[in-house]
């Protein structure tokens, strides 16, 4: 499914759904007190490898632990998959 926008000027720029997924983390406190991440790697494009593989990134060569892996599918203006997934590296 394809998305047309006309800017001001009457150019056409077309988003397809696709592209609109990307991968994300971002640190937070476990509930124990301890540094973890958060891992979002929503939309169809991705998949649980894009999740572990930015887990890897983010924790490098010591590796990490997986604490909890959440995904569920959404029908809002066509299927979205979101998907998280909470580690901590390991020390």
């Amino acid at each position: 499914m394809n998305y047309k926008i006309l800017d001001k000027h009457g150019l056409v720029f077309i988003f397809p759904l696709v592209l609109l997924s990307c991968t994300t983390s971002s640190q937070i406190h476990m509930p124990d007190g301890k540094k973890g991440y958060s891992i979002k790697c929503n939309g169809n494009a991705n998949n649980w490898a894009n999740c572990y593989e930015e887990a890897s990134k983010v924790c490098g060569s010591k590796g990490y632990k997986v604490v909890s892996k959440n995904g569920e599918s959404l029908q809002q203006n066509g299927f979205m998959a979101k998907r998280s997934l909470f580690v901590q590296c390991k020390s």
